[in-house]
């Protein structure tokens, strides 16, 4: 009888080893290289005020903006800027009256980060190229 108990639950052991799905390594890789980009936040508190480290994640790669002074996030579609033409992200970061604003373009084989700085009661500033990062 033990042994049979024995038998069953081995026969069950494997199918449930053998139910789980497989993914190959080639296929995550590849995944991860064709994502798009995203923009990721580093938030720390000096002497009481929130600093954000803005990065873009383009597939397994991130890359160091900017520190700025604020708590950042990322803007939905629906507030991305309407006269920004192909905008694939975009984020924001505000505290206490100032803030900054990134959003980032595929230009050939690079994406291209753009940034502005925004002041309350103040037109915002023009974008401006930050930087470059191959695709």
């Amino acid at each position: 009888m033990k042994a049979l108990l024995v038998c069953l639950v081995a026969i069950a052991g494997v199918g449930v080893a053998t139910a789980q799905p497989q993914v190959s390594a080639l296929r995550v890789a590849t995944l991860t290289q064709t994502s798009s980009p995203s923009f990721v936040f580093k938030a720390v508190e000096v002497d009481g005020m929130p600093n954000t480290t803005v990065s873009l994640k383009v597939g397994a790669k991130t890359t160091v903006l900017k520190k700025v002074v604020g708590n950042a996030s990322a803007l939905p579609a629906s507030e991305l800027n309407p006269k920004v033409k192909g905008a694939l992200a975009a984020c924001k970061s505000w505290w206490a009256g100032q803030g900054d604003e990134f959003y980032v373009v595929k230009k050939g084989a690079e994406y291209q980060v753009y940034h502005r700085t925004l002041e309350e009661e103040s037109a915002p500033g023009k974008f401006k190229l930050l930087k470059k990062i191959k695709a």
